[in-house]
C-alpha cells in the first residue's frame, strides 16, 4: 500500500494517453460519495486498482463505497441496487455481465447519476464515460511480438470470454496485424467467466489429444499462467512462445525464466487515478462536456458512449527493469 501512495502522490497530474486530469478539488471538505463496483478480484491487478482509486478519491476529497460481486452476476446487479440507496454521486462499474445492467443502471439515468464503465464497456445500457486500456493495441502488441519471436505461422489463441467486450477488441489486434500474412490461426479458445480452470482443462484436453499449439496467445498472465503449468506437468520439452496481458508477477518471473515470451503492460496505475479523478470531476457538477477525455466513441447498443482509451506497453526480458522496476509496478524483491 505505501508503494501505491507513493505512485499516486507523484503522479496525481498527469498526461497520459489524451488522458490529462488535473486535481483541482483536492482535499474538499465537502466528501463526495462514489460507489465502485467490481465482479471479483481474483485478478492482482484489480485489488491494486481498488486500492489507487480508493487513495486517490481519498486524497481528492471523496469517499468510495466498494463492492465485490465476487465473480456473480445477479449478486453484482443487486449491490447496485443498495448503492442507489446509499445517495452516491458517481457510480464506477466493472461489470461481470455487460449486458446484465440494463435495468439497475436505468435507475441511475433516472436520478442523474453519472455512470462511469471501467475497463469493460457496459453494453445496452445507461453510461457516462468508459475509460479502459486500448484492448485493441493490446492484439497489435501480442501479434506483432509474436511474430518477432517465432517462424511458426499456426498459431491458437486462448482468450477470455468471448462476451468480455475487450476480448473480440483484442483479437481484432491481432488480425489486423497478421492479415496478408501466411500465419493462420488455427483454434480460438474462449474462457468463460474468466474461469482459469477451463483453460486448463482446455490444455490437458490437447496434451492428451497430442494437439499442442506450435504458438499459444492467450487474453491474460493467468490463462497463460495455467498453460504453462499444465505443459510443466506434462513434461513437455519443446518451447512454446506465449504470451499474455496484465504483467502479473508471476508473468514476470516466467518471462525471466524463459518459461513466457512476453506480456503486456496496462497503465492500471494511470487508468485508476484517471478514473477516480474523472469521478470526482462530474460528482462536483462538472458535465462530459468540461472533461478533457479522448475524441473516441463506442457504442454499446444504447448510445455513443465517450472514452478514455490510455496506450499498453510491450513487457520483454529485455526491457523489464525500464517499464516494470523503474515505474514502481513491482520491485525488484517480487520478480527476482
Amino acid at each position: 500500500m505505501r508503494r501505491v501512495l507513493l505512485v499516486i502522490l507523484a503522479a496525481m497530474t498527469f498526461f497520459y494517453s489524451g488522458c490529462k486530469i488535473k486535481s483541482e478539488h483536492k482535499k474538499s471538505e465537502n466528501s463526495l460519495l462514489i460507489g465502485f463496483s467490481v465482479d471479483n478480484l481474483a485478478l492482482e491487478r484489480w485489488q491494486r486498482e481498488v486500492d489507487v482509486f480508493t487513495a486517490t478519491a481519498r486524497y481528492l476529497g471523496a469517499t468510495v463505497i466498494f463492492k465485490n460481486a465476487e465473480n456473480d452476476g445477479g449478486k453484482q446487479e443487486s449491490q447496485l441496487y443498495d448503492l442507489l440507496k446509499s445517495d452516491i454521486d458517481v457510480l464506477v462499474v466493472l461489470p461481470k455481465e455487460a449486458s446484465g445492467l440494463s435495468g439497475v443502471l436505468e435507475e441511475y439515468r433516472k436520478k442523474n447519476i453519472p455512470v462511469i464503465s471501467y475497463d469493460r464497456l457496459l453494453m445496452d445500457s445507461y453510461a457516462s464515460l468508459y475509460i479502459t486500456v486500448d484492448s485493441r493495441k493490446v492484439g497489435e502488441i501480442m501479434a506483432t511480438q509474436m511474430m518477432n519471436v517465432t517462424d511458426s505461422k499456426n498459431w491458437s489463441c486462448i482468450l477470455g470470454p468471448e462476451e468480455d467486450y475487450n476480448v473480440p477488441l483484442i483479437l481484432d489486434g491481432i488480425n489486423s496485424v497478421i492479415s496478408g500474412t501466411d500465419i493462420k490461426i488455427n483454434d480460438i479458445f474462449y474462457t468463460q467467466g474468466w474461469r482459469y480452470e477451463n483453460s486448463r482443462k482446455y490444455m490437458i484436453d490437447c496434451v492428451r489429444k497430442n494437439k499442442i499449439p506450435e504458438t499459444i496467445i492467450c487474453g491474460n498472465d493467468l490463462i497463460a499462467q495455467s498453460v504453462i503449468q499444465v505443459l510443466n506437468d506434462s513434461s513437455v520439452r519443446k518451447h512454446i512462445p506465449i504470451c499474455g496481458q496484465d504483467a502479473d508477477v508471476s508473468a514476470c518471473r516466467n518471462i525471466i525464466e524463459g518459461k513466457q515470451d512476453f506480456t503486456v503492460y496496462k497503465p492500471i496505475t494511470n487508468l485508476a487515478e484517471c478514473a477516480a479523478n474523472i469521478s470526482v470531476r462530474l460528482g462536483r457538477g462538472e458535465t462530459m462536456q468540461d472533461l478533457p477525455y479522448g475524441k473516441e466513441v463506442f457504442n454499446n447498443g444504447l448510445n455513443e458512449v465517450p472514452s478514455v482509451l490510455l496506450d499498453p506497453m510491450l513487457v520483454t526480458k529485455d526491457n523489464m527493469k525500464n517499464v516494470i522496476l523503474e515505474t514502481g509496478f513491482h520491485s525488484e524483491s517480487d520478480i527476482y
